[in-house]
């Protein structure tokens, strides 16, 4: 093959697997003499003949070091991540330092900023890993449950061990110490409770399972702002998790019908356990 009159090696095309779609950009084509030449394989014959499949052009082994970086630096972060949870849960926010990190890490401080310039950095990033794999657990159940009945006890459940593992104290020393990060949390927190609080009334509603009298979006915002309210420490005391459990049930036996209480009864023993 020829390209602006050079011709360019022939390898045979380099497989990878889902994990590494992130490093396409990184994969080209190297001419010989032109050194470090970046082709665009759409703009050449050899793209139409693979019919934009991009896997094709994965012909330059020169990405076998950059696999090896990238594998490198996430096994840092994991890492890092791991050991800030459960420093952090156990300890608090404020009484953990960077050299504490670094030591239960079994890195130097320096390699922990290089990823991260900051405890509040490292703070934000953990919080916002945290709210995605709760999305993606919550995304999971609303696909899978058979009604909005199952679908509140599943949430509930995954909410309720959530409270229950997690430090009492946590939520009020990142408020105090970290406000814009908390504040950051408590929006997105209620954003998504608001919109999928609200969808489940109006399914339960539509199959009978919910009062046909009641405002959906009222009792939402009733309902998120009591839950928000019960997590705030400075406001209650008590554990969490069972004050959480006690405004779930007094909300579902507001709202539901008969048909949708002999549901929940079906499915409530999951709840505290």
């Amino acid at each position: 093959m020829v390209c602006s009159g050079r011709k360019w090696r022939q390898k045979k095309p380099l497989r990878l697997n889902n994990n590494y779609h992130f490093l396409y950009p990184f994969c080209h084509f190297m001419p010989i003499g032109c050194g470090d030449v970046t082709f665009h394989p759409r703009n050449s014959s050899i793209h139409r003949r693979n019919k934009g499949n991009f896997k094709n052009y994965l012909r330059f082994p020169i990405i076998y070091p950059y696999l090896c970086v990238v594998e490198k630096e996430a096994q840092y972060i994991q890492r890092i991540f791991e050991v800030a949870y459960k420093l952090f849960n156990k300890r608090g926010f404020k009484a953990v330092s960077m050299d504490d990190l670094a030591k239960d890490a079994g890195m130097s401080k320096k390699t922990i900023y290089k990823y991260y310039d900051s405890k509040a950095h490292l703070i934000k990033a953990l919080v916002e890993v945290h709210i995605d794999e709760k999305t993606r657990q919550i995304a999971k159940i609303v696909e899978s449950a058979a009604n909005p009945i199952q679908e509140m006890v599943e949430i509930g459940h995954l909410v309720y061990k959530h409270h229950k593992e997690m430090s009492s104290d946590i939520l009020t020393e990142l408020k105090k110490y970290y406000y814009d990060i908390w504040l950051y949390v408590d929006n997105m927190q209620q954003k998504e409770m608001l919109e999928g609080i609200s969808r489940n009334i109006k399914d339960g509603i539509k199959l009978g399972l919910y009062r046909s009298d009641i405002a959906p979006d009222f009792i939402t915002q009733v309902y998120v702002s009591s839950v928000v309210a019960a997590c705030d420490r400075e406001g209650f005391s008590g554990r969490v998790h069972m004050q959480y459990l006690m405004l779930f049930e007094y909300h579902m036996y507001g709202i539901m019908t008969d048909e949708g209480r002999s549901l929940f009864e079906h499915y409530k023993t999951k709840l505290n356990q």
